[in-house]
């Protein structure tokens, strides 16, 4: 399913959803309420079967879309990755079906890659569901280097998730190297690096992030997070057995170490919060991940990146019963 309104769209926006298309409802919502609306090109990949006619005026708000709903999703990451190599603009942003662009977002984004001559650009991340102190927790671990207060400028490293890229940049990967890097750690921005490109952080993109806020899915996918880090350090850094005893031994001590040297920054970038409400919430967080990390360093990284995989299909099921009637009310 497609429609064009425009020959040359300005940039490319992906969107997949694993579960019904409503779920992406608020995505693909901020969207259609861009500023350039008409200039965007909406590539939207759902299962098969997947009625779409709920979110059909949103999709008819941007100058061109199109659908991919022949193939099943296997992981969101890889059929983002997919549907960017057909992107038709000279700029592709992946934007998660729990991120809403601001309504600007598309035309910063579009003047930072010409004003700057970058090949990645990064978006200013602000928390979605903001009243609970797990939900803070988990942006504070995943997004607060790339918190919309934090400033302006070149950067080492941004996210594949909510960001953009030059077309051509990704061009000058192979499609396997895009497609398989599209992946939890985000080896295609290491490979992008590899191959030359720059990368720039700009705030002002500014995007809000539903990040899980229920007690169990905040366990699950901070323990995964860290099981999956250790198991890629131990590995990639070639550890002995005595190493890998030796991390184990201080394993305890990892979560306050860790707190310690990050509880400045992180309550520096993020001004809604701070230590006295937040740092327990921030503390139990590297807990959960520090505990995952002695499982990698011991075991390896077992099923913990198909779990991470698994994570993204429906954000509503890591909410609490609260952000979900507000965030979902219509997708359940």
């Amino acid at each position: 399913m497609s429609k064009a309104k425009t020959k040359t769209p300005a940039i490319t926006m992906v969107v997949t959803t694993g579960y019904k298309a409503e779920a992406a409802h608020m995505t693909l919502a901020a969207i259609a309420a861009q500023t350039i609306a008409e200039q965007i090109e909406l590539l939207f990949w759902v299962q098969p079967g997947t009625d779409v006619a709920p979110v059909q005026h949103l999709l008819d708000a941007v100058g061109s879309y199109r659908v991919f709903d022949t193939e099943p999703i296997d992981t969101v990451d890889r059929c983002c990755a997919r549907m960017a190599l057909e992107a038709r603009a000279p700029y592709v942003a992946t934007i998660e079906d729990h991120a809403f662009t601001e309504p600007e977002w598309a035309e910063t984004m579009i003047r930072t890659f010409e004003e700057t001559g970058v090949d990645g650009v990064g978006s200013g991340m602000l928390n979605a569901n903001p009243s609970t102190r797990l939900s803070w927790a988990n942006f504070m671990l995943s997004y607060a280097q790339w918190a919309a207060a934090n400033p302006e400028g070149p950067t080492d490293w941004i996210s594949h998730h909510n960001g953009a890229f030059r077309l051509s940049a990704l061009q000058r990967l192979t499609p396997d190297e895009v497609i398989d890097g599209s992946n939890r750690e985000g080896d295609v921005v290491r490979l992008l690096k590899e191959s030359g490109a720059q990368l720039y952080f700009q705030p002002a993109c500014r995007i809000r992030h539903i990040n899980p806020s229920s007690l169990d899915s905040t366990t699950r996918l901070r323990s995964d997070v860290g099981r999956l880090y250790g198991a890629n350090r131990a590995k990639s850094e070639g550890w002995s057995p005595l190493r890998r005893a030796m991390y184990l031994g201080l394993g305890p001590a990892i979560p306050l170490l860790r707190y310690v040297r990050m509880r400045h920054d992180i309550f520096r970038q993020l001004p809604d919060v701070t230590e006295r409400t937040h740092g327990v919430a921030l503390f139990a967080g590297l807990v959960f991940d520090a505990a995952g990390q002695m499982m990698g360093y011991a075991a390896g990284p077992g099923g913990a990146r198909d779990r991470l995989a698994g994570f993204e299909m429906d954000r509503a099921m890591h909410l609490t019963v609260d952000d979900k009637l507000r965030l979902y009310p219509a997708s359940r």
